[in-house]
């Protein structure tokens, strides 16, 4: 089900995350994200850690269409 949906997240926004370069140990994650689309949905765009706490994920939720 979570393949799915996003999936379906992806055919309606381009998104392009770029890690930035740093050192040690980061305090959040340094990350720039883009979201473009043809849609009139808001996008939430939130970081989360992973099980083992060496990474993270990006968590992408379609919101309710904007007016």
């Amino acid at each position: 089900m979570k393949i799915k949906l996003l999936f379906l997240i992806l055919s309606f926004f381009s998104l392009q995350a770029l890690q930035a370069q740093c050192a040690g140990e980061p305090v959040s994650p340094e990350t720039s994200v883009q979201i473009s689309g043809n849609s009139n949905s808001s996008v939430e765009v939130t970081w989360t850690n992973s099980s083992d706490a060496n990474n993270y994920l990006l968590v992408v939720r379609k919101n309710n269409p904007v007016n």
